[in-house]
This record gives structure tokens, C-alpha cells and sequence, in this order.
């Protein structure tokens, strides 16, 4: 009998959570830093917790991640009156998040030993494409 087991890759492998507040701070001291770092962060999570809601909750099933990576900075720059290319940004934040990707303690070890039992394993995100090849 086959055995599968499938993994969410954010925060449940890679401490996503940290490797973006890196992310963030270094795309802020390069675009944003006219603004207060605060007002940029709650800017930030408010606008990217409602795109990715229309993603989640089905609202728009036409929106992709890809677009929701670059539609986020295109509004925070619009939200905070920046003329840099949304693009240009975007690539600098994934850049950088994928430079700080890190495992969580014991996944390696947790991974080796589920491979040893004969598992199948895989692992499977909602996060843009390019980040996945990263």
C-alpha cells in the first residue's frame, strides 16, 4: 500500500513568517523609507490580507498568486504616492525572501526519517509560482 504524506510549505516547513518580515524590511529601507515603518507595515498586511482573502474566499476566482504579488505593491505604491515599477519591488521582495528561507528546527531530520518509513512526500503551496522555483 502506498503512503502519501502532503506538507503546506509556509510555516509549516519554512519559517515564512520570518524570512518575510526580512523581506519587507529591506524592500521598505530601499522604497519606502520616506514613510513611517509602521504606517508601511499595517499598510502592507492590510492590503495583502485582503487580496489574498478575494484569492480565499473564492470573491474572485480569476485572480492568481502571481497577480496578488504584484497588485499589493502596485496599491501600497499608489496608497503612499511611490513611482517605482510594482514589478521592480516585488522581484526585490522575493529576492530577499528566498535569500532568509529557512527550515524550522527538526524538519530535515523529521523528512529523513518519514522518507525511511517509506512515505511518498510532497509538498504543496498557494504561494506565486516563481517563489516555488526559488
Amino acid at each position: 500500500m502506498e503512503k502519501y504524506i502532503l506538507f503546506d510549505l509556509d510555516n509549516t516547513l519554512l519559517n515564512f513568517s520570518a524570512s518575510e518580515a526580512r523581506a519587507l524590511e529591506a524592500i521598505y529601507h530601499t522604497f519606502y523609507s520616506e514613510v513611517p515603518y509602521k504606517r508601511f507595515m499595517e499598510a502592507f498586511k492590510r492590503i495583502n490580507r485582503y487580496l489574498w482573502s478575494r484569492l480565499d474566499d473564492g470573491h474572485d476566482n480569476r485572480l492568481i498568486p502571481s497577480e496578488i504579488a504584484l497588485m499589493r505593491f502596485s496599491e501600497i505604491n499608489d496608497y503612499f504616492h511611490v513611482a517605482v515599477n510594482p514589478d521592480i519591488i516585488s522581484s526585490q521582495y522575493d529576492a530577499s525572501n528566498a535569500r532568509h528561507s529557512e527550515w524550522f528546527r527538526g524538519v530535515d531530520r523529521t523528512i529523513e526519517f518519514l522518507h525511511h518509513q517509506g512515505y511518498t512526500l510532497g509538498i504543496i503551496t498557494n504561494g506565486p509560482s516563481n517563489m516555488c522555483r526559488i
